[in-house]
């Protein structure tokens, strides 16, 4: 039986956790939003006939995209690792026989690894997509000049 330090130890770490993965999310948003203007400046491009400017700015509206997945998959990182410490720190506090505690631990830290895990799976795919300069060097003007 953990003692109420370890217990609350448990709890300011879940809240610091919960605390880091919000704050991952505001900059995700924060960051996204300061691109929302892209595709006016692809437009923009496309009446100039400025090929490279186009590849340039969907180049870098899909590195925003990229980063922006990123800060919002270690978000909910952080949001499953705060919900299994949550839950831990809720199972050391009954007292119960430690198979029957281990079991309830268990089954209250199922929900923060699914979350955990709809993590891993989005970082993944926001790193490995392909980087922003093959974007820009796949463009028709920039083709031609090589």
């Amino acid at each position: 039986m953990l003692g109420p330090i370890s217990n609350f130890l448990w709890r300011i770490l879940s809240l610091l956790s919960l605390l880091v993965g919000a704050g991952c999310m505001v900059y995700a948003v924060v960051f996204f939003s300061g691109f929302s203007n892209i595709s006016a400046d692809v437009r923009y491009a496309i009446a100039q006939n400025n090929y490279q400017a186009v590849g340039a700015s969907l180049a870098n509206a899909k590195l925003a995209g990229a980063t922006a997945g990123i800060y919002a998959g270690l978000a909910f990182a952080f949001f499953g690792a705060g919900l299994v410490l949550q839950a831990l720190a809720t199972a050391t506090e009954e007292r119960l026989e430690p198979d029957i505690r281990a079991r309830i631990a268990m089954s209250r830290s199922v929900p923060g690894a699914i979350v955990f895990l709809c993590a891993a799976i989005l970082l993944g795919l926001c790193v490995q997509g392909q980087g922003a300069t093959s974007a820009a060097s796949t463009s028709p003007a920039v083709q031609g000049k090589s």
